[in-house]
């Protein structure tokens, strides 16, 4: 059993109404792609308080086992698809607002394996002296309520730590993994992906 565990977290002061869907797109051969998704269930993204811990994150759990990857296939390519609605909420006593939104300069989101962290992105557009720490301020594109799911691919044309660069709503939903300054040894799913041994596939 493979157990990846996808978290998030906000530094930005503002109450989060977050929806949170992981799916974990593997390649375990030239001719096969499985789509594994975490459970259903909102998880509120807590606000403020990330210290670089996955304890202090929003955490969703896909459990990748052996009927999804057979014994002798490898996993050779990962995709990570995220449903996260971050919205900043507004006004005199933060009442909500259906058209809310949320600068994606304020969320870290990485992943823990069995061979360890990896880094899906690190509040794009600042360079953090360490991961968790709560300095100011990441690009302020806004993720929309209404925007499509978030693809982190090694094939995407635009790295994750330009997301939300241009101060605008986001129009690009698909990014290259970019770690920052979460501690990794991997750098792409590719690496990642061959970190694998064939005896954990089952």
């Amino acid at each position: 059993m493979r157990m990846l565990k996808t978290t998030l977290n906000c530094w930005k002061v503002a109450t989060l109404l977050p929806v949170f869907l992981v799916a974990l797109v593997a390649q375990v051969s030239a001719q096969t792609t499985v789509v594994i998704n975490s459970a259903a269930g909102d998880v509120l993204i807590p606000d403020g308080g990330y210290n670089g811990t996955f304890a202090s994150m929003a955490q969703k759990t896909v459990t990748v086992t052996a009927a999804e990857v057979p014994a002798g296939k490898i996993i050779t390519n990962i995709r990570v698809i995220v449903n996260a609605n971050h919205d900043q909420l507004s006004g005199s006593g933060c009442s909500a607002s259906s058209g809310a939104s949320g600068w994606v300069g304020d969320l870290t989101m990485k992943m823990t394996t069995p061979s360890g962290v990896f880094g899906l992105m690190s509040r794009p557009g600042l360079a953090e002296a360490s991961d968790g720490a709560l300095t100011c301020c990441g690009f302020s594109g806004d993720y929309l309520v209404s925007s499509p799911d978030l693809t982190f691919d090694d094939a995407a044309a635009t790295t994750a730590e330009n997301m939300g660069s241009n101060g605008l709503d986001l129009s690009i939903f698909a990014y290259s993994p970019a770690k920052g300054s979460i501690v990794s040894p991997f750098t792409t799913f590719a690496s990642l992906a061959g970190s694998f041994a064939a005896s954990e596939n089952t």
